[in-house]
């Protein structure tokens, strides 16, 4: 319901400044990755940024939006930001959600095609969030980068890099808001809003919300750092008092105009030439869709020259042996497609004023000749150069596998690859490193395997629930995951029962209840059907069970403590003093039964 609320405001802001003006300047910049191909989803990825999407952009902001992007468009759509943002940009927002992969105490931005099954592919797939950080920096104090990627699920640790968000250092001006901190995991349900866009839309993105006091009230496992300014606003609070009724109109149509010149397309300025027609940008609106009249091109004069090449009917096949053969002398004609453009024009040009020919760019019958003559020979000059080269490569090709790869060492072997990544045994240099990266990761499993175990010894001894989560964001695949998730929720179920059994004590002690108000109440109890155990005036587990059986059957909160709604329940059914042979009481009983009574 907030949240609708806070779409509905975004909504009256943009209704009452007008769309293209109530976000001038303010850009945002939201991905959301959820179907990834080599790592499990990443639950509520793609929902959250919908929905994050959604509000800036109701809300004024220019939303550059990502949805499942592979490496290339993960880029394309962080270029297209960086283009956008400035020191002149008004507010910045990003926000990522998805998986992260963190190395060398940097944090890279998983896109659905990352793999990440070595260091290359990390660093070649991945996006470094410093890059995002850095172009947020360029609107120093207005910027804020939300990242929620600390799923528990994600990509399978290796020795050379983990999933999950590494140590982040904020630049001046700019902060960050992560869904948990760094190194610690969480988990997700995929059928519902994560609890952190929540958090975003419902705080963040509240009107008139500063950053200051959003951050005084942020819940755990919410982590931030950096910072920006303290009054800074995200969504500002919505203006009620329209400008001079002129004055916005003709802001109306400037932001009108402003958006057609953005877009570029015809159809746009047609749009604006509809609702403006005399407006005034309507005589350049009209020059940009060329509704101008334009000059008839008259006939051109026919050049003997080209005359001349177009009586020996050349073919597309033999316009191509033209375009080889003056290549192969040393005339460049930029490509062989059998198409005489201004490239072998020139070519043509220069080869007909080196043979003392007129440099007409045309071709005549003895000049075709002449090139085909010269042409093949250097042709096949060049064919008998290239093959003595591959012999010679080859020869030294093999000559440095028999140095490096035929030793049979992992050095050699990538000694080789390095000098010759497509030579003659590359592929069997590659098997046989396949082979032993096979094993290295057999052996590395078996000591992952052990690692795991002796974490798992200490965590049982331990038997906290900071010791299994700290287990779970270490090996959220481990053979042991299960049970720990099992155990940490038995632990958080207690805490929180103990949690609530304080403050049921909390509110029973505060009815200052004496020895006999306690009998009073046992006495009562027993009346109704709730045996107390001994009328004595002190609270054993017997006690507290009639409590409980009391309140589970009366529709109340079951704590087995006495709290007020319990204890006006139990006098309103029983009645008066000395109803039953109870006993009056004392203290806050007598008040109780004082004011049932007057009323």
């Amino acid at each position: 319901m907030l949240i609708r609320r806070i779409v509905a405001a975004a909504a009256a802001v943009a209704c009452i400044q007008g769309s293209a003006l109530a976000g001038e300047g303010d850009i945002a910049l939201v991905i959301g990755n959820n179907d990834y191909i080599h790592a499990p989803d990443a639950e509520t990825a793609k929902r959250d940024a919908e929905l994050v999407g959604r509000v800036l952009s109701e809300a004024g902001y220019e939303v550059i939006q990502g949805i499942d992007l592979t490496r290339a468009q993960l880029r394309e759509k962080i270029a297209e930001f960086a283009g956008l943002a400035g020191p002149d940009a008004g507010r910045l927002v990003v926000f990522f959600s998805g998986h992260a992969l963190r190395t060398g105490g940097a944090t890279y931005l998983a896109p659905v095609d990352a793999k990440a099954e070595s260091l290359t592919d990390v660093l070649f797939d991945g996006v470094p969030l410093e890059l995002l950080l850095r172009t947020a920096g360029e609107a120093e104090d207005r910027a804020v980068v939300f990242v929620d990627a600390a799923q528990l699920s994600g990509f399978t640790p290796r020795p050379w890099v983990e999933p999950g968000l590494a140590d982040i250092t904020a630049p001046d001006g700019v902060l960050v808001v992560s869904a948990a901190p760094p190194g610690r995991a969480i988990r997700r349900s995929r059928y519902r809003d994560s609890r952190f866009a929540k958090i975003v839309v419902e705080q963040f993105f509240s009107p008139g919300a500063t950053i200051a006091e959003v951050l005084e009230s942020v819940p755990s496992p919410t982590w931030t750092t950096g910072e920006t300014g303290a009054d800074l606003m995200l969504f500002p609070t919505p203006e009620t008092v329209l400008e001079d009724p002129e004055d916005l109109a003709l802001q109306i149509e400037l932001a009108f105009w402003r958006s057609a010149e953005r877009s570029g397309r015809k159809e746009d300025y047609e749009a604006y030439l509809r609702r403006y027609p005399d407006g005034a940008f309507a005589a350049i609106a009209r020059l940009r869709i060329g509704s101008a009249p334009t000059p008839t091109p008259t006939e051109p004069a026919v050049d003997p020259d080209v005359a001349v090449e177009e009586s020996l009917g050349l073919s597309r096949n033999e316009r191509r042996n033209v375009q080889r053969w003056l290549t192969a002398l040393g005339y460049d004609t930029r490509g062989v497609d059998g198409l005489f453009g201004r490239n072998t024009r020139s070519a043509l040009a220069r080869w007909q004023e080196a043979q003392g020919f007129k440099a007409s760019g045309y071709l005549t019958a003895p000049q075709v000749a002449l090139l085909r003559r010269r042409g093949e020979s250097a042709i096949a000059e060049q064919e008998r150069i290239e093959a003595e080269r591959r012999r010679q490569a080859e020869a030294r090709d093999n000559a440095f596998w028999a140095d490096t790869g035929a030793r049979n060492t992992e050095a050699g072997f990538r000694a080789y690859l390095d000098a010759y990544p497509d030579g003659l045994h590359a592929n069997e240099a590659r098997a046989a490193l396949a082979e032993i990266e096979a094993a290295s990761t057999a052996e590395e499993e078996q000591r992952r395997a052990r690692r795991e175990e002796r974490v798992w010894r200490r965590t049982l001894e331990a038997d906290t629930a900071e010791a299994y989560r700290d287990f779970l964001a270490r090996f959220p695949e481990g053979e042991h995951a299960e049970e720990a998730l099992a155990r940490l929720d038995e632990i958080e179920a207690a805490e929180q029962a103990e949690t609530l059994n304080r403050r049921a004590a909390r509110r029973e002690a505060q009815l200052d209840l004496g020895p006999y108000d306690v009998v009073s109440l046992e006495q009562r109890l027993a009346f109704l059907g709730f045996p107390a155990g001994a009328q004595d005036g002190v609270i054993n587990n017997q006690t507290r069970q009639a409590i409980a059986d009391y309140q589970r059957t009366r529709g109340l909160e079951v704590t087995g403590y006495f709290d007020r709604p319990t204890v006006v329940g139990i006098v309103q059914e029983t009645g008066g003093p000395g109803r039953g042979g109870v006993i009056d009481g004392t203290a806050v009983l007598k008040g109780i039964l004082d004011a049932l009574q007057r009323n």
